[in-house]
């Protein structure tokens, strides 16, 4: 420690003499040793403390900057495999875009033209008086009704 204390009175002597000469004169070569030294020791002394936030704190902003690209992509993007199956018209209101699906009565009259097509027409018979049965006011289409009679 008494070397440490040596160092910074010739190092303060030093700086003394350059302002006192008005700067005029060129430091020693013993005092850019000095210098060099102290710098060495601060950093020795001071040494590097590990910051153990920065990597769980670096790989959150990855993740999130990543999801970030993806979500933009994915909503704001014209492709049509990234975008959903629905098709916006902006004239009809929210409730009406979605998926419709196919009503009983449709899924009946279909399943009534399958057994026709398959020449079942006594199960298509049955199947239709229960339809009128149960939908009597649905209008079925005239070559349905004539298929079936």
């Amino acid at each position: 420690m008494s070397q440490n204390s040596e160092q910074q009175r010739l190092l303060s002597e030093a700086y003394q003499s350059a302002k006192a000469a008005d700067n005029m004169i060129v430091p020693m070569a013993k005092t850019d040793v000095i210098i060099l030294q102290a710098a060495a020791q601060a950093v020795a002394t001071a040494g590097f403390k590990q910051k153990r936030f920065m990597l769980p704190l670096s790989a959150a902003a990855s993740i999130l900057i990543v999801a970030g690209v993806v979500l933009k992509i994915a909503v704001f993007s014209n492709d049509p495999a990234l975008s959903s199956a629905v098709t916006v018209n902006k004239k009809q209101p929210m409730y009406m875009l979605q998926r419709s699906k196919h009503s009983a009565e449709e899924i009946m009259l279909q399943q009534i033209n399958l057994l026709l097509d398959q020449g079942e027409s006594a199960q298509a018979r049955s199947l239709y008086k229960k339809f009128l049965d149960l939908y009597p006011h649905y209008d079925v289409s005239a070559g349905l009704r004539e298929k079936l009679q």
